[in-house]
């Protein structure tokens, strides 16, 4: 009798002791979670980012300038030596105008290489 009333003792501590591990490990784990998905975010952001980049080369190299204006954002701003325009359809006309689809010397093309880039990530906002 005296045993089986220390077993239960023992067991009824154990089951204490198991529930405080539990409920300290579990907040560690959950915050632990949050931290990691935060992180594949930052690398999901990343990579959309460095999609863009390249989109924005293809799409020139290609002439195709309505594409390439609309990859733009409705407030996004293009600045080069052709001048400067705010929003794709601005975007467009610049490049359209200017560049249009005058045929380039000896019929080259242009094949635009994207390295080295500069991304920072500050919670939903970017810049490259």
């Amino acid at each position: 009798m005296l045993t089986d009333l220390l077993r239960i003792s023992v067991a009824r501590a154990a089951a204490v002791v198991a529930i405080a591990v539990c409920a300290l490990v579990q907040p560690l784990a959950a915050a632990d979670l949050e931290s990691v998905a935060a992180r594949v975010q930052v690398l999901e952001d990343r990579e959309a980012i460095r999609a863009l980049i390249l989109a924005y080369g293809q799409a020139h190299d290609h002439r195709d300038y309505r594409t390439f204006a609309d990859l733009f954002a409705a407030n996004g701003e293009w600045v080069g030596g052709l001048g400067s325009a705010k929003g794709p359809q601005a975007i467009f006309e610049l490049m359209d105008r200017t560049i249009g689809h005058k045929p380039l010397p000896n019929g080259s093309g242009t094949y635009h290489v994207m390295t080295n880039d500069q991304i920072k990530i500050d919670g939903d906002r970017a810049s490259a």
